[in-house]
């Protein structure tokens, strides 16, 4: 397997796929220059990042050997999880202890991927090259603040706004507006750090969710965000620092925010 360091992250491919490491190592260095200086994020202790076209594989060698060890006793108790991911994704982020790793699929395997859920929230890309370079972004900001422990709506949130930053254009379609209104109650979103992705519509919802949630506090409170990534703290007490904000309780907030974020993002597309 070959390597390269790009910014500090080490990269792992195979000779064959030195077309889409290219894509994934500039991706990377563009990911990196952002997320330090925007949100102020400190690169993993260690970071890797894989050009994967296994994702049991890709475990197996992102893992420390203790991992390593574990992860073949338990094999039959995750494998079934990871399998049913890699049908649906472009791309995971994994962390191991003090080592983050991502893995991008190259752009024929993207292709061949369940996109049924990608087609309700995305803006198609127009090339394969955006659409690995799109998921390198997107998976390196879990991998920058896996160690936060952010609740999922968060979590999810800002990779996609990351996406939008650095390639300077909306990666969400605004139709998903929509489905926000329509799929929401005013309660909060679970404080889990991972999405159910056996329940297509749960998974939109909380994404959308997440991404115009963390968009429109980037719009109405500019630096918000990044103090809420400067430290670890309990999904609680960041839920009750974003009301806050707004002058309401962490009740108001979720019963009130859905509605005000999805008007506020039609009026500013109609002007």
């Amino acid at each position: 397997m070959e390597t390269r360091d790009v910014q500090g992250i080490t990269l792992y491919y195979d000779a064959a796929e030195t077309e889409t490491a290219d894509l994934v190592a500039e991706a990377c260095e563009q990911a990196t220059a952002h997320l330090r200086g925007t949100w102020d994020l400190a690169m993993p202790a260690e970071c890797r990042a894989y050009v994967m076209t296994s994702g049991i594989q890709m475990i197996f060698h992102a893992a420390p050997i203790g991992w390593k060890i574990a992860l073949g006793i338990t094999y039959p108790l995750w494998a079934m999880s990871a399998n049913r991911r890699w049908r649906i994704a472009g791309g995971w982020a994994q962390r191991f202890g003090r080592r983050a790793t991502i893995g991008i699929k190259p752009g024929r395997l993207i292709e061949k991927a369940d996109s049924s859920i990608g087609k309700r929230i995305f803006v198609p890309d127009r090339t394969l090259t955006e659409k690995v370079q799109h998921n390198t972004c997107h998976e390196l900001t879990h991998a920058f603040t896996d160690h936060l422990r952010l609740p999922a709506w968060l979590h999810e949130g800002i990779a996609m706004l990351a996406v939008d930053q650095v390639y300077g254009k909306d990666t969400i379609q605004l139709e998903t507006l929509d489905s926000l209104r329509k799929m929401s109650d005013g309660t909060p979103p679970g404080r889990g750090r991972r999405l159910d992705i056996t329940n297509p519509d749960e998974i939109i919802f909380q994404v959308t969710r997440g991404y115009w949630f963390a968009r429109y506090i980037e719009e109405t409170r500019p630096g918000l965000l990044k103090e809420l990534l400067a430290g670890r703290q309990a999904p609680e007490e960041l839920e009750a620092a974003v009301a806050a904000a707004y002058d309401l309780t962490p009740a108001e907030f979720w019963a009130q925010m859905d509605e005000r974020v999805a008007t506020h993002f039609e009026a500013a597309k109609s002007e």
